[in-house]
């Protein structure tokens, strides 16, 4: 008579020491807060973009005298122009589009404060584009 043996299975491979399994760990945190921080970068700049185009307009409602929709016209020109600012924002304007920006500008004024804002206004210097329009 055959003596049935059995079979033994293998044991289970071990774990894999800790210092692997903190690897992959540290490299997930490392993400989250990369993922974090540019959302958070891109939340700053877009809020610090939009302040400086919300400063420019009320300089320009105090100092041409604009109505409030005149204002929001504004606005929505300013916004389409310059974009949404942070990680988002467009490739710089050409001099040809920044003239035409400023005659869309003067179109939108009223008759006597667009004549003031041609007079105080200098060339655009490509370095300085916060106060392009003064």
């Amino acid at each position: 008579m055959a003596v049935k043996t059995r079979k033994t299975k293998k044991p289970a491979p071990p774990p894999p020491p800790a210092s692997h399994r903190l690897g992959w760990e540290a490299i997930g945190w490392v993400l989250l807060i990369m993922v974090f921080g540019a959302a958070f970068f891109q939340l700053r700049t877009t809020s610090i973009h939009s302040a400086a185009i919300e400063r420019r307009l009320q300089r320009w409602k105090v100092k041409y005298l604009l109505t409030d929709a005149e204002l929001a016209r504004l606005r929505a020109l300013e916004e389409d122009f310059h974009g949404p600012g942070g990680l988002l924002q467009p490739v710089p304007p050409t001099p040809d589009q920044s003239a035409k920006h400023r005659r869309e500008i003067a179109a939108l004024l009223p008759k006597d404060a667009a004549q003031r804002m041609a007079k105080s206004q200098k060339p655009a210097d490509p370095t300085d584009s916060e106060d392009a329009h003064e």
